[in-house]
């Protein structure tokens, strides 16, 4: 009976690890990505290099984080300007050294809320071939925000 018993018991622990194991995989294959790819987008109807990440939220909810974020990372006031936000002259020394102009678009896509972020160094918008540290550490500033928007939703 004992033995009969101990079968049942490892069957079941072995089942429902398994299921178990089965959800897991399953939510690491569902959750939210955080690739942010080098792209060109439209600023003021003109191509520009930018920085755009695909996330699972709404655009409106996205914006307003987005704006929150740099506001209070960088200690700015990042306003609505025409059809995107806009910080002029800022200091971001977690990306760039000297001041940069910030510029972001969100949007409803097919993929989700598409971010295209703009970073104008001087007189060029931010690049991984001509700016490989600054677009590295860009891109890492918005995986944070990634991180931090889907642990608010």
């Amino acid at each position: 009976m004992k033995q009969l018993l101990l079968t049942l018991t490892v069957l079941f622990a072995t089942t429902a690890l398994f299921a178990q194991e089965k959800e897991i995989q399953q939510a690491l294959l569902n959750g939210p990505s955080l690739r942010v790819e080098q792209t060109t987008a439209k600023l003021n109807k003109q191509p520009q290099a930018a920085f755009t990440m695909y996330l699972n939220a709404e655009a409106g909810q996205v914006e307003k984080q987005w704006a929150t974020f740099v506001n209070t990372r960088y200690n700015c006031e990042f306003k609505k300007a025409r059809k995107h936000y806009e910080a002029l002259n800022i200091r971001m020394l977690d990306v760039a050294e000297g001041t940069v102009s910030l510029y972001s678009k969100v949007a409803d896509d097919e993929r989700g809320a598409r971010l295209d972020v703009f970073v104008l160094s001087g007189t060029r918008y931010l690049e991984s071939g001509e700016f490989p540290g600054e677009s590295t550490k860009m891109t890492q500033v918005m995986e944070s925000f990634a991180r931090a928007l889907y642990v608010e939703v």
